[in-house]
C-alpha cells in the first residue's frame, strides 16, 4: 500500500490501540502492485482506447488520436 512504509512505526502503535480503525485506513490507501502498466486498452469492438499519456504523445507527434490509435493497433498485431 502506498504511504504505509514511511509511517510504519506510527501505524504499529495505533494498531495496538485501535486495530479496526487502522486496518480501515490502510485498506483505503492505493494498492501498488507489479511493474507492468497496461497502457493500451482495446474495446470489445476492436477499437483502441488511448490513455492520457498516449493522447499527449499523439499531440506531440502531430497525429490525431484516431491515427495514433490505429498505429498502436498495427503494432499490437
Amino acid at each position: 500500500r502506498a504511504g504505509v512504509k514511511p509511517l510504519r512505526d506510527h501505524y504499529i502503535t495505533r494498531h495496538m490501540q485501535d486495530s479496526a480503525a487502522v486496518e480501515k485506513e490502510i485498506t483505503a490507501m492505493p494498492l501498488l502492485g507489479g511493474t507492468v502498466i497496461e497502457t493500451t486498452v482495446q474495446t470489445p469492438a476492436g477499437k483502441i482506447s488511448l490513455n492520457a499519456e498516449e493522447c499527449q504523445v499523439a499531440e506531440m507527434l502531430g497525429l490525431s488520436h484516431e491515427d495514433y490509435a490505429a498505429e498502436l493497433k498495427k503494432e499490437a498485431l
